[in-house]
């Protein structure tokens, strides 16, 4: 992130009713120029040992022979099953357990996905490609997609709805799917808006999916129920950026929320964890949150279009909302104040705030 995009922060000239904010927004505290959003409820991982990336072991691996076979799910499997057998837990609510690694003087990107509309059928979704740059144009036909069952020596057994064992050359892993909690937080609604779902994000955060009824309209709502791993820097008047995520939120200070607004548009790019939650939608949820109900109605073009899942039916992506911008740099966030000069507060001004589109489907 560039220090140019962030204004310093002085708690001197904060307004009151911002400082009000602060007292009930969950024990928000502030250090300098960053805000931690941290709460009684946080998950304690303080005792967790520093778990180091070392530069050698990336020297040793991108030294490794050349290897046109690098993203061969035999070869893959194997190593990354050996790396973490016997339990992987898998976050992100698309559920998707991501991955990388380096082979031959290049970098590698990858996913195994148990998706709701297959997994009870002995299937893994499986995707290995080379990591995307910022500095050569994306190829979407590289790399591999497959999925993998017992033809391909991949065993899929359920074990419980959110428990998956899935077991490759002798080598058994269990997968624990994330059963996040689905109650809503009523107390951060507007009137006509609805909870239709919370959602993992990969980037390690948790939002709660909002719509709504009057305007037919989605937004993600930033969960503060918990801890937060992220810090976030002033940019200007109720708008902060995460330092290590990249989105930006705008303050709605009259229901004490934050709401996803804008994400960096090299992330999306990227493909990375730190893309938007657009595509981790809570699809083990479906069924009990109604939550396609919202999508037919909010696009009455997809009905027949989708499985019980979300996967389209033609293609095979999967259906994602995408209520928020991108940006690359200070001057794209002129549709901010263009926004607030429109819409002084309100459903409006968030509308506006996150203009919606869908272009993008998920490796």
């Amino acid at each position: 992130m560039q220090r140019n995009l962030v204004t310093s922060l002085n708690p001197a000239t904060m307004s009151s009713l911002w400082r009000q904010a602060l007292r009930s927004f969950g024990g928000l505290c502030l250090y300098g120029l960053v805000i931690c959003l941290l709460t009684d409820r946080a998950v304690s991982q303080e005792d967790r040992p520093r778990h180091f990336e070392l530069n050698e072991d990336m020297i040793r691996a991108v030294n490794t022979p050349a290897n046109p076979q690098a993203c061969s799910p035999n070869e893959v499997l194997g190593d990354l099953f050996k790396q973490i057998s016997p339990v992987a837990r898998i976050y992100p609510t698309e559920n998707y357990y991501y991955f990388s690694f380096y082979r031959g003087g290049k970098s590698y990107s990858g996913s195994l996905r148990l998706a709701v509309d297959s997994r009870d059928d002995g299937i893994v979704q499986y995707a290995c490609y080379e990591t995307y740059t910022s500095w050569l144009e994306v190829n979407p036909k590289a790399g591999l997609e497959k999925q993998l069952s017992r033809d391909d020596g991949v065993f899929v057994t359920k074990i419980s709805d959110f428990e998956y064992n899935i077991e490759f050359q002798d080598i058994g892993v269990t997968f624990v799917l994330n059963n996040i909690d689905q109650t809503p937080d009523k107390d951060k609604l507007r009137k006509g808006e609805k909870f239709v779902g919370r959602i993992f994000d990969e980037s390690a955060l948790i939002f709660d999916l909002v719509y709504n009824t009057i305007e037919k309209a989605f937004y993600f709502v930033l969960d503060t129920r918990k801890r937060i791993p992220d810090a976030f820097v002033r940019m200007k008047d109720n708008v902060y950026v995460g330092k290590r995520t990249g989105f930006v939120f705008f303050e709605d200070v009259a229901m004490k929320r934050f709401i996803l607004i804008a994400v960096h548009s090299e992330e999306v790019n990227k493909n990375t964890p730190y893309d938007g939650p657009g595509d981790q939608l809570p699809e083990n949820f479906y069924k009990d949150l109604g939550f396609l109900d919202y999508v037919y109605e909010a696009h009455p073009d997809l009905v027949g279009k989708l499985t019980s899942g979300g996967t389209y039916i033609n293609s095979g992506s999967i259906f994602a909302i995408y209520s928020y911008r991108d940006y690359f740099s200070k001057k794209d966030f002129g549709f901010i104040d263009s926004c607030i000069t429109k819409n002084p507060s309100g459903t409006k001004l968030i509308l506006c705030l996150t203009r919606q589109h869908r272009s993008k489907s998920r490796r």
